[in-house]
C-alpha cells in the first residue's frame, strides 16, 4: 500500500490590514448591488418569518464575507441564504449547517 503524506502549511492570520481589496468597475458595482437586491427580495419571500431589514442585513454581511474569496459572486447567494436562515433560527450556528460538499484524496 502506497503512504501519502500531506503536508499543511498554515497562513499567517487574517487581520483588517491585510485583507484583499475588491477592485470593481462600475459596471460591475453595479451587477453586484443588483445581485444583492435580487437575494434581498428573493430570500424575504422565502423567509417570510425573518423580517425585511434583518434579510438586508444578512445580504449585506454575506457581501462582506464573500468579498475575502476569489470569486465572491459565485459565494454571494449561498452565504446570504444562510445568514437568513441563522437570522431566522432556521440553523443554530453558520458552523454547524448541513455540509453538502465532501472530498476525498486518493493516491
Amino acid at each position: 500500500m502506497k503512504h501519502v503524506t500531506l503536508t499543511i502549511n498554515h497562513a499567517a492570520p487574517v487581520n483588517f490590514t491585510n485583507l484583499p481589496v475588491r477592485n470593481f468597475s462600475q459596471p460591475q458595482r453595479s451587477q453586484v448591488e443588483q445581485l444583492k437586491s435580487s437575494l434581498v427580495k428573493q430570500l424575504s419571500a422565502e423567509y417570510s418569518c425573518v423580517a425585511g431589514p434583518a434579510v438586508y442585513q444578512a445580504v449585506n454581511e454575506a457581501d462582506a464575507l464573500a468579498s475575502l474569496t476569489p470569486v465572491p459572486l459565485l459565494f454571494l447567494p449561498t452565504l446570504a441564504e444562510e445568514k437568513v436562515q441563522f437570522a431566522g433560527g432556521c440553523i443554530e450556528d453558520p458552523g454547524t449547517a448541513p455540509q453538502r460538499h465532501s472530498f476525498a484524496v486518493a493516491a
